[in-house]
């Protein structure tokens, strides 16, 4: 690993406007500072928790107190907690974060406007037509039922990551709507239509939502090293077919 998760371009492209998109591995994260003394505030979340808890929290608060350079005498600083329990720093000067983790993929996103990511591990998931009956559309619901899981996978991570972008959660599904073939959004209460970049591999789906366009830096690391991987996300668009 290097000496650093995230590079001082890192922090001079959210300074700038980006969005930084940086996915890791959760066990290269924890392998880079297994016993962090800059997380002391946080480590009554612990207490009491899962050993898969345990390592997902510890691997995201690693992350952000290395993107803000935290060290032994400036520690990560404190969070709020928003009604669904989206954390976010306290101070006015400091960036906007979403964080989202599945299997061994974590992923982080900051930016200087609010921003909603979601990531999920592809996987056979029984139930999923009832979930997208009970929560999406009729029409969202009906491209599932058509295309199946990873259609399901997709307009997911969309509404997890506009629902984070928001404030809400899951409770507040039913007020977004998402096109499933041109992934054209519309959430009340965003104050305009959210733009939504989807990053798909074999192992994952991710979304980011931003209220705004902007560019999007994207960093990936995992045991191999860290590479640039800024193509990796797109606009979905119809390419001429609706099958996913």
């Amino acid at each position: 690993m290097p000496n650093r998760l995230f590079t001082d371009g890192d922090l001079a492209a959210v300074s700038s406007g980006s969005v930084l998109a940086a996915f890791f591995r959760i066990s290269a994260v924890t392998a880079f500072s297994p016993d962090d003394h800059r997380l002391v505030h946080h480590a009554e979340e612990l207490i009491g928790k899962s050993e898969k808890f345990r390592r997902e929290r510890l691997a995201s608060r690693i992350m952000l107190a290395d993107f803000l350079r935290s060290t032994a005498g400036n520690p990560l600083p404190p969070f709020s907690f928003g009604r669904y329990g989206k954390p976010c720093f306290t101070g006015a000067d400091m960036p906007f974060f979403s964080i989202s983790h599945s299997g061994e993929h974590i992923l982080l996103t900051l930016s200087q406007k609010p921003v909603g990511a979601d990531v999920e591990a592809i996987r056979l998931r029984k139930g999923a037509q009832g979930v997208a009956d009970r929560f999406f559309t009729e029409n969202e619901a009906g491209y599932v039922r058509k295309y199946g899981q990873r259609a399901f996978f997709r307009l997911w991570t969309v509404r997890e990551a506009v629902s984070k972008l928001t404030g809400g959660g899951i409770q507040d599904f039913s007020r977004i709507t998402v096109d499933p073939v041109s992934f054209y959004v519309s959430a009340d209460g965003c104050g305009s239509h959210p733009l939504v970049l989807l990053c798909e591999t074999e192992e994952l789906t991710a979304a980011i939502a931003v209220p705004v366009q902007s560019e999007v830096r994207s960093v990936i690391i995992d045991e191999a090293g860290r590479h640039d991987a800024v193509l990796k996300w797109r606009v979905p668009e119809a390419e001429g077919s609706d099958e996913p």
